[in-house]
């Protein structure tokens, strides 16, 4: 959450920002077990609720839905998880923003749909495919170091 709020923050297209939060409960959802995904969702999902000004539902939902499309495509797309977290980063993207567009929608101010889409989402998507990438592979690094040894 540090570097998303001190480094990541400041790297944007548009007005649209990577989430590594995001990326790396994806990525971490990849490799291991339903029991700490939950955990990392939880609490990721708490945090950016609260350095963000959308309400604690929002990312809490968002997050929910991306581990639960992670887990159902890693049972059947197993063999192909470089490719599957680029995928998943586009698509939680979208429901993450989407979400709290609509919550800032429903609860604040009016953005219009069409400029959100093009300025937010899109150049957001963009820069989490690519940067998601990266964080895949550290991620398994470091879990294969942490956790295959219980898998031995």
């Amino acid at each position: 959450m540090v570097i998303q709020l001190a480094v990541i923050s400041r790297l944007n297209i548009a007005y649209g920002i990577a989430d590594i939060t995001m990326l790396s409960l994806i990525a971490w959802s990849l490799h291991s077990d339903i029991k700490n995904v939950l955990i990392l969702m939880v609490f990721n999902g708490v945090l950016m609720s609260l350095v963000s000004a959308t309400p604690l539902y929002s990312p809490l939902i968002g997050y929910a839905a991306i581990v639960g499309i992670t887990l159902f495509f890693r049972k059947r797309l197993w063999n192909i998880p470089m490719v599957l977290m680029v995928i998943l980063s586009f698509i939680g993207t979208i429901i993450t923003l989407g979400l709290s567009m609509f919550a800032i929608n429903f609860s604040e101010a009016a953005i219009p749909l069409g400029e959100s889409f093009t300025q937010i989402i899109l150049p957001s998507a963009a820069m989490n495919m690519v940067i998601g990438i990266p964080i895949f592979l550290i991620l398994r690094d470091i879990w294969l170091n942490f956790y295959s040894e219980e898998i031995e």
